[in-house]
């Protein structure tokens, strides 16, 4: 009708609604309208942003925001335009009001940029402006970022986060529950747990799943993560460090908050050491009878139900010492656990 329409009476808001019925129909289209007021300017930005033309949304939007009556939704497109600024999505958002869904949005950026604090104060705020339960999708965004903030400040989350998992779902809005996956997957990781974080990931899509997944796979193998580009993943990295470690060289590991020093027994620490080594190179190769027995008494030869009983002990004694839970019973042989986090100092 507004292609009809547009041959008979040309005009630019019929043309912006043109554009729309082509882009709802999957066609592709060419964004080059002109704005003649504020109000088609907000119009053609609307519409640049749905095709992914966040430069010339910010140019169009720009000229929406001189109409007093247009300026809140304009400001609130304005930051959405500004997705990978959160500097300038952020001042946007401070010219668009203070109701419940930009509050949540203003929330989620002021965390973004490492201010958890005001971020929780965000975001509690905005829930309490969306207590109406109309917006559910707002509220699903707040209470994600208020386990997150909560989490930044050691506060327990588990309830926020469940409350932020059922209100995702509800919203059906994937992007957040990929979210509160996330979060919850770096709770697991922060506890060391790298078998559950992993079953948890497998949900999460996109680059945050991806960016997710690789550090698994980097603290399965004891290896250092490079630093992250985008600022939540980040700091979700980063919150993910595992708590325990272990030197190369077996001499101490920190584990439970319990310091273990082996300096004056050499034969456990070249066995913690041998374990090290194999799981930096291999995680979860088992190391049999034979391999600890010769990194813990090199040289030595002696029978082989000896070999089994100084291993056997001397894996006892590790154990009493605080590494019950790390070193694990594999099929042919033993290992520092493969689902357990910790670092290699």
């Amino acid at each position: 009708i507004a292609e009809a329409t547009q041959t008979r009476a040309p005009s630019p808001l019929l043309e912006v609604l043109a554009a729309r019925a082509a882009a709802a129909l999957g066609r592709e289209i060419a964004v080059t309208l002109a704005p003649a007021t504020p109000a088609l300017a907000l119009a053609i930005g609307e519409l640049c942003l749905e095709q992914s033309e966040h430069r010339a949304a910010i140019a169009m939007l720009r000229d929406a925001v001189r109409d007093p009556a247009l300026a809140s939704e304009a400001y609130r497109l304005l930051a959405e335009a500004h997705a990978d600024e959160p500097e300038e999505a952020l001042r946007a958002l401070d010219h668009a009001g203070r109701s419940g869904p930009i509050l949540a949005r203003r929330a989620a950026l002021v965390l973004d940029l490492g201010d958890p604090v005001r971020a929780r104060a965000d975001a509690i705020e905005a829930l309490s402006e969306l207590a109406d339960g109309r917006d559910v999708r707002a509220s699903a965004l707040a209470m994600t970022t208020l386990a997150d903030a909560q989490e930044e400040q050691s506060i327990p989350s588990g309830d926020t986060l469940a409350s932020a998992r059922l209100l995702a779902r509800r919203a059906g809005d994937l992007a957040i529950l990929a979210r509160v996956d996330a979060l919850d997957a770096t709770r697991a990781l922060s506890r060391g747990e790298l078998g559950a974080a992993s079953a948890i990931l497998e949900r999460v899509r996109g680059p945050l799943g991806v960016a997710l997944r690789e550090h698994v796979e980097l603290l399965r193998a004891c290896k250092p993560a490079p630093p992250p580009t985008g600022a939540s993943v980040a700091r979700l990295v980063r919150r993910a460090r595992a708590a325990a470690s272990i030197a190369r060289d077996g001499s101490r590991a920190e584990v439970a908050g319990a310091s273990i020093g082996l300096e004056k027994r050499p034969i456990l620490r070249r066995l913690l050491e041998a374990f090290v080594t194999a799981r930096v190179q291999q995680p979860g190769l088992p190391l049999a009878v034979s391999d600890l027995f010769a990194a813990g008494w090199p040289g030595e030869r002696v029978p082989p139900n000896v070999q089994s009983d100084r291993v056997h002990a001397s894996l006892q004694a590790l154990r009493d010492l605080g590494l019950r839970g790390y070193i694990v019973t594999l099929t042919g042989g033993w290992a520092l656990d493969p689902d357990r986090a910790f670092q290699v100092t």
